[in-house]
């Protein structure tokens, strides 16, 4: 049944693209300087009079480009800036661009931080060389070198390929080739007209051989010579555009053969338009080959396989571009590219997609280009779709680029060099040329680690993001801007797939969270606010869970996912915060606290961190005292770090429905906090001296000794808290007065200038 039936358009429609670049001629008209400015001031309004000349500014810095000759006009009456340098330009890496005639104008490299450490020359690394193949009764070792021959068999020993091409140095027509395994069962096949063909083998394919054959059709005069054998384990993109043009700056990773046309019925996967061509080469153009442009994987082990499904105009339907989805299924891909955009969509679409990130595929689209909100916009609003939108070279929004919570990363969109028809190349602007380096930044991690899925990447990317709007997450530029990084640390296993850190909430129920594979079969808990909200088996990596809205009466809630297996260890643990627009925003001017009372700033301070929180009437009642649970609540605030490994509870007064069970217990075993004889007694009052233990357990600082101790009349120095306090004191946490109080109940004023002190100092 259709939701709503949308042509979907080319993310570039709206941007009007730049004549073919040549770089060695604009490289003698003008050079990057690097200006320095007396004031932050004048560095800005200099910024806003050469708006198109300023690259970057970086405070009273700014990266820019000038010839000399407008340089030393500039200098003559701008007398505010002091220092003037040539920007001397540095290789990302020891080999990418480094013979790419074009690679000085790709300024989109820079901006995504790609070292390219450790991948040099991988894209050319042939497993296939020095392994034995039989013919008959011979066999040889293979270096690359040609033969002749129909039947083969290749000893792949202990290698592992995932990608098999046999090129021919004299296609004579069509040709098919069939590989087989040892029981001589088919695995694959594959016909073209290319002179190359390339074959997809399944992923841990078992078989150590391979029996190749190699089928003639009607018509060719003499016997096929194998000009090539290629064997590698790389990660495989579908680039679903507009087809792609053969290339001088394509290498042999860009398989033709394995393309489809779904739009204008050719039998090759031909670009008619220039926009696939031209995302195909933002991803995969050959590096350090002398030609061209550098593509973002650089020496990268990606394969793409361009399906075509956009026409000469750059339109396409939904039907179109399943089929073309459900292609990239087939061939078990791990990523798709999806540079399109358009309003509405439909079950069939979004049930195709849907599969494909069911099985673990990722999948890159653009956020278009209305400069609109993204909340209506196909196929980035689909849960689970990465979604990018583009920024110009000074890290601002692209004029036209779309903003909304679906966006989740952005990317160079402006100005892009990359290949074009004829062949040539040609600067795009959209977030069309903003998707292929988020997709060439996945290719990349799987090429490094095959076992990552979807979900761990989409978090990696957001974790590695550069922060350039604001702070945190932002609807215009997500969670920042892409960095690729061979660093490959934390992989979480879980995330929010349709709900971002602040986002409203009041009209969302469905709310879909994603899992890794390996999570399947454990259990999901939901806490809203620390309190436990629901339960749910993990069946399948997209899940759905649906809640109430009108349970969130705070304006922000923190809501927190975690996932256990059948031990109640905790496998992954994920929190963000929510928002019900429909409260009352609290600034933190609580209607009983002036602003003359001795803990004003703290308690506002406390607030606007979020360690603290009021009452539903505005009141904070600064003189209440509070129970332990609630210090324990406050405290996981402060210390989002410390994470519980169990949901094992080790107390008889405490259950999953227990308000606050999650930082009770992250207290107890992280140490912070005992219990009595198996109880909590989690609404017991606390005292100050126990609230100077616990903070101090906390900061880890209740053991050593304090140089100057501060004369507290009311503590023992045999006390157990005696040291805690000493500590808090001589860190400016504790107030140094003639008497501590340490068997006073603590109030929630006191408590609350703690806290602030205590963020205060791990700020320092």
């Amino acid at each position: 049944m259709l939701k709503r039936i949308g042509t979907l358009l080319l993310c570039i429609l709206l941007v009007i693209p730049a004549s073919s670049i040549h770089a060695q001629e604009k490289n003698l008209i003008s050079k990057e300087w690097i200006l320095y400015f007396n004031t932050i001031h004048k560095a800005s309004q200099f910024q806003h009079d050469f708006n198109e000349q300023v690259l970057s500014r970086s405070e009273s810095v700014i990266e820019a480009t000038f010839t000399e000759k407008k340089l030393d006009e500039i200098l003559h009456t701008h007398p505010e800036i002091v220092k003037v340098e040539e920007n001397l330009q540095k290789a990302l890496t020891g080999y990418i661009g480094k013979d790419d005639p074009y690679y000085p104008e790709q300024w989109a490299l820079k901006k995504i931080a790609y070292d390219g450490s450790g991948l040099a020359n991988q894209s050319s690394l042939n497993q296939l060389i020095g392994k034995t193949i039989t013919m008959g009764n011979d066999s040889f070792l293979y270096e690359e070198k040609p033969f002749s021959g129909t039947h083969f068999i290749i000893n792949l020993e202990s290698e592992h390929i995932r990608r098999l091409s046999v090129e021919l140095a004299n296609p004579q027509g069509n040709w098919k080739v069939e590989v087989r395994d040892k029981q001589n069962q088919l695995i694959t096949q594959n016909t073209s007209l290319y002179k190359k063909i390339d074959l997809l083998l399944p992923k841990n394919l078992p078989d150590t051989s391979l029996s190749i054959s190699l089928i003639k059709t009607e018509g060719w005069s003499e016997n096929p010579i194998i000009k090539k054998l290629t064997g590698v384990y790389s990660a495989i993109v579908a680039v679903i555009d507009s087809g792609v043009i053969e290339h001088e700056d394509f290498c042999d990773n860009i398989l033709y053969s394995l393309g489809k046309d779904f739009r204008e019925g050719m039998s090759q996967p031909i670009d008619t338009n220039g926009h696939g061509t031209h995302v195909t080469g933002i991803i995969a153009a050959c590096s350090q080959n002398g030609i061209g442009i550098s593509g973002a994987i650089g020496g990268a082990l990606v394969d793409v396989i361009p399906l075509k499904a956009l026409n000469k105009d750059g339109l396409t339907d939904d039907y179109t571009l399943s089929r073309a989805v459900q292609e990239a299924i087939d061939y078990d891909v791990d990523v798709i590219n999806l540079s399109i955009a358009g309003k509405g969509t439909t079950e069939f679409f979004e049930d195709t997609v849907m599969e494909a990130l069911q099985k673990g595929i990722a999948v890159v689209a653009a956020a278009g280009n209305g400069n609109e909100d993204t909340s209506d916009v196909y196929p980035a609003k689909f849960p689970g779709v990465i979604t990018v939108a583009g920024i110009d070279q000074n890290n601002g929004k692209v004029k036209r680029s779309n903003f909304g919570w679906e966006v989740d990363i952005s990317a160079p969109g402006i100005n892009i060099l990359s290949t074009y028809l004829s062949p040539s190349y040609k600067e795009l602007t959209g977030t069309s040329m903003a998707a292929p380096y988020v997709t060439s930044a996945v290719a990349y991690y799987k090429s490094l680690h095959p076992d990552l899925d979807f979900i761990q990447i989409r978090r990696m990317l957001a974790n590695s993001a550069l922060d350039i709007g604001a702070k945190g997450y932002d609807i215009y530029t997500g969670a920042g801007l892409l960095q690729l990084s061979n660093s490959m640390e934390e992989k979480e296993q879980m995330d929010w797939l349709n709900l971002k850190d602040g986002q409203p909430i009041d009209d969302k129920q469905q709310i879909v969270i994603g899992f890794s594979e390996t999570l399947l079969g454990s259990t999901l808990l939901v806490f809203k606010d620390e309190k436990f909200l629901l339960t749910k088996k993990v069946e399948k990596m997209i899940e759905t869970i649906y809640i109430n809205p009108e349970l969130f009466t705070q304006h922000d809630t923190p809501l927190t996912a975690v996932v256990v297996n059948d031990k109640n260890q905790i496998l992954d643990m994920s929190s963000l915060s929510v928002v019900n627009t429909k409260s009352v925003i609290k600034t933190g001017a609580f209607t009983d606290i002036p602003n003359d009372f001795w803990a004003y700033k703290e308690i506002t301070k406390a607030y606007q961190e979020k360690l603290i929180n009021g009452y539903s009437d505005g009141t904070f009642k600064p003189s209440e005292n509070i129970g332990r649970r609630h210090t324990m609540m406050m405290l996981s605030r402060l210390f989002p770090e410390k994470l519980p490994v169990s949901m094992n509870i080790p107390f008889q007064d405490v259950s999953f429905t227990t308000p606050g069970i999650l930082p009770i217990l992250i207290g107890s075993e992280n140490g912070m906090i005992k219990g009595t004889n198996g109880h909590f007694n989690p609404e017991k009052k606390i005292t100050r001296s126990q609230v100077a233990l616990i903070l101090a357990r906390a900061l880890g600082i209740d053991e050593g000794s304090v140089t100057n101790r501060y004369p507290f009349k009311d503590i023992p120095k045999d006390a157990e808290y005696e040291q805690a306090v000493q500590q808090l004191a001589a860190k400016g946490i504790i107030s140094k007065q003639e008497y501590f109080h340490p068997n006073a109940l603590i109030t929630r004023a006191q408590f609350a200038a703690m806290l602030t002190r205590t963020m205060e100092f791990m700020n320092k």
